[in-house]
């Protein structure tokens, strides 16, 4: 094999990394609630935007979670050997994630709160694997590509179909998207804005 070759095919294999981690960073864009899941009731369905923990325990969300969290696992794995050096020089890294985990003790709902100490560190590891496997130009590279599927899902869910697209719970027809609220789709197209705007 030629210095050619291998050069092309690590070129495809960055390629497909790209393509396959949209989807999770979709479904982190969409704070792990995107609009499709309770389609049904098109309603404000959790004053807390910003949450990663799913509004819904249907079978559909508990397929999208183990697509999600298979594919972040898989490529987590995958580099994982790389992960020790750098989180031993940044213990402090580790300690909300751990902290929260711990909590658990005495929360409330300590199911809930072992779910989503969880996530934040699949969270966590996905941004050292990020920094990790692709340059700081890469990194930008994936998150705008990020964005434009972010808007052009959402477009695409507002004309094709207003009743996943468009709120309609309290009939002014605010565009949602991808989203479950107005208010995360808006927060995130006006960071995609920004960042295109500091790449320039």
């Amino acid at each position: 094999m030629t210095h050619t070759d291998s050069a092309g095919e690590w070129r495809l294999w960055n390629l497909t990394i790209t393509w396959v981690l949209l989807i999770p960073l979709l479904f982190l864009a969409a704070q792990g609630a995107p609009s499709i899941d309770r389609a049904e009731y098109n309603v404000q369905t959790d004053s807390g935007a910003g949450t990663i923990r799913p509004n819904s325990d249907s079978a559909q969300k508990h397929i999208e979670q183990l697509i999600v969290y298979s594919i972040l696992s898989i490529v987590l794995v995958a580099y994982s050997p790389r992960y020790a050096p750098v989180l031993k020089r940044n213990i402090i890294l580790l300690l909300l994630p751990l902290l929260a985990l711990i909590s658990s003790a005495w929360s409330q709902a300590p199911l809930i709160t072992v779910e989503t100490s969880a996530a934040s560190m699949i969270v966590l590891l996905l941004g050292v694997y990020l920094t990790l496997r692709f340059t700081p130009e890469r990194q930008m590279e994936l998150f705008l590509a990020t964005g434009i599927a972010f808007i052009v899902l959402s477009i695409a869910f507002v004309v094709l179909c207003p009743s996943i697209g468009v709120d309609q719970a309290y009939g002014h027809g605010e565009w949602q998207g991808i989203c479950n609220h107005k208010n995360k789709s808006v927060s995130y197209t006006h960071l995609d804005v920004y960042k295109r705007q500091v790449w320039r």
